[in-house]
Formats: C-alpha cells, sequence, structure tokens
C-alpha cells in the first residue's frame, strides 16, 4: 500500500512558538482512553510572545494536518483499518490525533464511526508511541517531566491521555538531572543571574524537581 512520501514523515507536527506550559498536572483531561470528536486545528499563524530579558521563548509543537496536506499521496487508500494501523504503528501518534487525521475534512475525512471503530478495534498500546514521542522531546529539547508531559497531552498537542503521557513522562529512561543542566547552562550562558534565580527558574518555570535542580547547580558550579 503506498501511503505517504517521505516528505510526510517529517511534516506531520509544524513548530510553533507560544507562551509557558501550562503543566501536565495542572490540566484538565479526560481520564479515559475514549476518543472526542473535537479536530485539532492549527492557529493561522504562529503565536509569538515577545519574551522580557529574563524569560526566554518556550518552543512546543503544535498538531497541523494542513502542513502536510500538500505532501499527501493522492493514490492513498482510504481504508479506516489501514489507516488506523499506519497512524498507530509507523508515524507513532495518539489514538485522539489518528483520529483527527482520520475525520478531518482537511484530510482523510472519512466518517467519524467508522475511524471510531477501527481504532477501537485496532489492538495497539499506544503508550508506546507517548514513549517515543517523549525520548524525542528530551533528546531534542531536554524537557523536564513535567514539560514532557505537558507537551504530550493536550487536543492542540500530541493528544495522548493524561494517563499515557504521565507514564511516559516517568518510564522513558530520561536522564532528567541531564536536562536541567543542559537547560542551566543554554540559560546562564545568556541570563547571568545568582544562585537563587536559577533555582527558582528551572523549578517554577521549568518543572523540574528540587533534587533535579540542586543536581543541576551543584555540577554547573563544578564546572
Amino acid at each position: 500500500m503506498n501511503y505517504r512520501n517521505n516528505k510526510f514523515l517529517g511534516m506531520l507536527l509544524g513548530a510553533s512558538l507560544i507562551s509557558l506550559f501550562t503543566g501536565c498536572h495542572e490540566e484538565k483531561m479526560t481520564n479515559d482512553n475514549s476518543i472526542t470528536d473535537t479536530v485539532v486545528t492549527a492557529s493561522e499563524d504562529n503565536n509569538e510572545m515577545a519574551s522580557s530579558d529574563d524569560k526566554p521563548e518556550q518552543v512546543f509543537i503544535t498538531f497541523r494536518p494542513e502542513d502536510v496536506r500538500a505532501e499527501t499521496d493522492k493514490n492513498v487508500d482510504l481504508n479506516p483499518d489501514e489507516l488506523a494501523k499506519y497512524y498507530a504503528y509507523e508515524m507513532g501518534l495518539s489514538k485522539q490525533n489518528a483520529y483527527n487525521l482520520m475525520t478531518s475534512a482537511q484530510f482523510d475525512n472519512l466518517p467519524e464511526d467508522e475511524s471510531r471503530n477501527a481504532l477501537d478495534a485496532l489492538d495497539y498500546d499506544w503508550t508506546i508511541n507517548a514513549v517515543k514521542k517523549a525520548k524525542e522531546y528530551s533528546n531534542q529539547y531536554h524537557f523536564s517531566a513535567a514539560e514532557i508531559c505537558d507537551l504530550l497531552s493536550g487536543e492542540e498537542r500530541d493528544g495522548f491521555t493524561k494517563e499515557e503521557a504521565e507514564f511516559a513522562s516517568l518510564n522513558s529512561d530520561i536522564d532528567y538531572k541531564e536536562n536541567a543542566l543542559y537547560i542551566l547552562k543554554e540559560y546562564a550562558e545568556q541570563y547571568p543571574h545568582d544562585e537563587d534565580f536559577y533555582y527558582q527558574y528551572l523549578t517554577e518555570t521549568r518543572k523540574f524537581t528540587q533534587d533535579e535542580a540542586k543536581y543541576a547547580l551543584s555540577s554547573y558550579k563544578k564546572d
């Protein structure tokens, strides 16, 4: 089956800049694995929030079906069962975002009931995809566990359930102490401040744990 070309794989997620993370554990989300009928749409423009001297912008990835519409193979097979497998096994999406693509008028435009049934019938552990995405965020951006959890969950982000996101953020063999150290070094080079300020930045703004922040500060001083 000829699904999508290789460019599709790199364009499924479009990057945009927004303000601060809301925090995974602070968001109100459904606790089950059911699919909502909300279709993820992207804003018309990339939101850029002017940062102050002490608050550099943070990056998150938003789900943008329109970014890949032009790259879609015209001869794609729109069989719901096969698409469900493709989005799960090949694309590594969440169940929610797979549903959004399958039912979106901008993309596969399949009936909602057929899409839902195909995804519900698929014997797949969506946590696998959440773990893979968590590792990608850590390797690329060195986020904290709370930031990764926040990115993985949420309708306009990766669309994993709260349980899937929390599990992935804490069970992906990510060294968050080293992430905190990386973020501290990068931040300190641009914004010289005292140790208390850096500690507050790591724990309150970037949501690292106290132990992770203390490790970063201790290691940074040794360097």
